[in-house]
């Protein structure tokens, strides 16, 4: 069984994206039941549990966001602090509690109530005890905000329009009152509140400069311009910005931002 699915997702991986084949190769994994548990068949997480329709199968089959696995691999060490804000459920926290190791710490921030779910089942399949849980939306205040939880685990962000409360944080109060240790790593994919939680970081980010990697979302027509006013305030605070890699897919929305003094990648 695993040979053949491994089979489906070596040719659903190599065929281009929107062609009749991928579509035709993705049905199968389709009928897999929500809320299997299984273990990852390759990538990154290879051989951890996982949880069937908590995310996108790309994680179960290991090629989810490659780039930011590369990435997390090639600058993050043992014993470092990894926040990972918009953690959904959990697939780059689980793969930063394994670089970072026993004497580092990750903390995944997640507002939605389903993802928490699965990401804390998750961590708890996965014996991950170096992983804390913050239940909160990252923002330039803290408070209490609306939520829209959208029709995907992927796509929940902040909103007026929203019906779910969620408390919110900004990283530069809850790091100066003791609550959480400085980072030395940051990836945010939070649905359009980049720019928002880049401002409630501004006293860390200046003095700390861990390395970002975010994710914009100027695709989206209320945040049309956020990559341009993340990249000025990063500057800003003293930051280097590599430039987009037209070779990896979606690299129009990434943005990779670390201390002046790194080598660029």
């Amino acid at each position: 069984m695993n040979l053949r699915l491994g089979s489906v997702i070596d040719h659903l991986s190599a065929a281009p994206s929107g062609s009749p084949i991928k579509w035709l190769l993705r049905t199968p994994l389709n009928l897999i039941p929500a809320g299997l548990k299984i273990t990852v068949m390759r990538g990154p997480l290879q051989g951890k549990g996982w949880i069937v329709g908590s995310s996108t199968h790309a994680c179960w089959y290991g090629t989810y966001e490659p780039e930011e696995s590369r990435l997390m691999k090639q600058r993050l060490q043992p014993g470092d602090v990894f926040y990972d804000i918009g953690a959904q459920a959990g697939y780059h926290t689980m793969y930063a509690s394994a670089l970072v190791g026993p004497s580092g710490r990750v903390f995944a921030f997640e507002p939605a109530p389903s993802n928490l779910t699965h990401l804390k089942q998750h961590l708890l399949m996965n014996h991950l005890t170096n992983t804390v849980v913050v239940d909160a939306a990252v923002s330039d205040t803290t408070g209490v905000s609306h939520f829209d939880c959208a029709d995907s685990s992927v796509a929940g962000h902040l909103s007026s329009a929203g019906t779910l409360e969620v408390r919110t944080i900004s990283l530069d109060t809850e790091i100066d009152s003791g609550a959480l240790p400085e980072p030395d790593y940051i990836k945010i994919d939070a649905e359009g509140a980049e720019l928002k939680i880049l401002e409630g970081a501004r006293k860390m980010l200046r003095r700390r400069h861990p390395t970002l990697s975010l994710e914009t979302h100027q695709w989206i027509s209320q945040f049309s311009t956020i990559r341009q006013d993340c990249k000025r305030l990063l500057v800003e605070l003293g930051y280097q910005l590599s430039e987009a890699n037209p070779d990896v897919k979606h690299s129009d929305t990434h943005l990779l931002a670390y201390r002046p003094t790194s080598d660029c990648l």
